[in-house]
């Protein structure tokens, strides 16, 4: 959040960072914000 309160990312960009643990589940994340 101080990276947001600094104007360094938006509040968007916070969505996008995840810890996951299952492989599939790691694409499934990427897949929702890369267009392939």
């Amino acid at each position: 959040d101080s990276m947001v309160q600094k104007n360094m990312i938006l509040p968007f960009d916070l969505e996008m960072i995840q810890l996951i643990d299952e492989p599939e589940e790691v694409v499934k994340h990427i897949k929702k914000y890369v267009i392939v």
